[in-house]
């Protein structure tokens, strides 16, 4: 079964099958170090995944997914912003049901209409539009989860946030893209003017595959 989660906040729902609703969570909006940061931040993950109900949340969720190796479903995952809680169950959710043999494709809606924001262009605008689209669903096709990433050296999983990036940067001239990154690593690379400076090429790769906190 393919399944594709999508995170979300209250003010716009995206079309689904069943929504998941997190409000109910601790809120790392309330704690400081971590309100700036989002739910894909390693720091925001330990710290959500170490409340009992939110583990309670992630098991319950990841059991009522139907065994059926066929077909499709759309799950939403919903917090009053979507920034963490929702980013933080969806991307936890999606870890559980790769595990299980399921196809996981995950979105951040919120967080994309950020990182759109920040650039003051549309996707159109920045070449990302219809046809990266199509490039980035024909790499995703075609992915071996554990694939390690160019940028930080560490495995690549469906259920990660993951990017088509262009091998030749497309500040330089590049209009294809052929390979796929951590969401993360493709945001941290720009322009490509930093590639010599990559993790992977210091051996100090961040980890980023969800993991359950030591108790």
């Amino acid at each position: 079964m393919h399944i594709t989660i999508i995170s979300h906040g209250t003010k716009r729902a995206p079309r689904t099958n069943r929504t998941i609703d997190c409000r109910h969570l601790p809120n790392p909006h309330d704690v400081e170090a971590l309100r700036p940061r989002d739910g894909r931040d390693p720091m925001v993950t330990d710290w959500l995944t170490s409340h009992d109900e939110t583990r309670a949340l992630i098991a319950t969720e990841a059991s009522r997914i139907p065994t059926i190796t066929a077909g499709q479903l759309t799950i939403g995952t919903m917090c009053s912003a979507g920034r963490h809680r929702s980013v933080v169950i969806a991307e936890a959710l999606a870890h559980e049901l790769t595990a299980r043999g399921h196809d996981v494709e995950v979105r951040h809606s919120c967080l994309e209409e950020v990182d759109m924001a920040k650039s003051g262009k549309t996707t159109t605008e920045r070449g990302l539009g219809w046809d990266h689209q199509q490039q980035r669903a024909r790499l995703l096709k075609l992915h071996v989860d554990g694939t390690p990433c160019w940028w930080c050296g560490e495995p690549m999983y469906r259920s990660q946030a993951l990017d088509a990036d262009h091998t030749q940067a497309r500040s330089n001239g590049g209009r294809k893209a052929d390979r796929l990154l951590h969401a993360s690593c493709n945001r941290s690379r720009q322009k490509g003017e930093r590639d010599d400076q990559r993790p992977a090429l210091r051996r100090l790769p961040a980890a980023r595959a969800f993991h359950w906190p030591e108790r």
